[in-house]
């Protein structure tokens, strides 16, 4: 068996050194690639923060709005039952349901890249329970967004079928109680993010207190309608 050109002792030397350099080397990516997860994990948590800042001022919105969209009901309930015989005008778009996007996407994008997975395990888990809630309330709102979306066919009234008056009924119905889920929901919503240190910006709340929650002047007298060509 050949022995070592400098011995056996020497061998383990340069064996030694060489397994150290690796470890130091080792040692110094992961330190690097720790760096780096920190930059990355702290960039994702102030996106995350302005995203769920913006949905905080929608939920206030929600919040604000909602005996506005009850009492909206009322009127349409009582249009319902009671139509003119005449041509009728709604104001359009004054529905009064807010229509705002609850974003997501940077809570999608910091999934994706792996800056979640990073994360301590308490601020995954409360950004992870207060996106589980934008969701749930996007959900709500796509199927709050339908029925409103009808409520537009009577903007241009007249005489209403029986069947136009059960579907309106319905619609009237069912904005009630998702109007009712949204503002329990959004009010939950910002209690967790209160607890977590979000709070509305200077501009959104400037925003949130010049909006009114006035009932639109609908045209239903019927000399008004005709002068306006109906």
């Amino acid at each position: 068996m050949p022995k070592p050109l400098h011995g056996w002792r020497a061998l383990a030397g340069e064996i030694a050194i060489i397994v150290v350099g690796v470890l130091i080397a080792l040692s110094a990516e992961q330190f690097v690639e720790a760096i780096t997860w920190r930059s990355h994990v702290s960039e994702a948590r102030r996106d995350l923060r302005t995203e769920l800042e913006e949905d905080l001022a929608a939920a206030q919105e929600r919040i604000q709005f909602a005996p506005c969209v009850a009492r909206r009901m009322d009127q349409m309930d009582d249009l319902i039952d009671k139509p003119p015989t005449h041509h009728w005008t709604l104001m359009p778009g004054h529905i009064l349901v807010p229509i705002r996007v609850w974003s997501s996407a940077e809570w999608d994008s910091a999934l994706a890249t792996g800056a979640v997975a990073h994360m301590r395990s308490d601020d995954r888990a409360r950004y992870a329970q207060l996106y589980s809630l934008v969701a749930g309330i996007n959900s709500i709102l796509g199927s709050e967004f339908t029925s409103v979306s009808e409520l537009h066919l009577i903007e241009r009234g007249g005489p209403l079928s029986q069947a136009s008056e059960d579907r309106l009924r319905a619609d009237v119905a069912r904005i009630r109680g998702y109007n009712t889920v949204v503002a329990l929901a959004s009010e939950e919503l910002s209690r967790q993010m209160r607890a977590a240190g979000i709070v509305l910006g200077a501009e959104d709340e400037r925003q949130l207190k010049a909006e009114v929650c006035a009932m639109p002047r609908d045209n239903l007298d019927e000399s008004a309608a005709r002068r306006n060509g109906h």
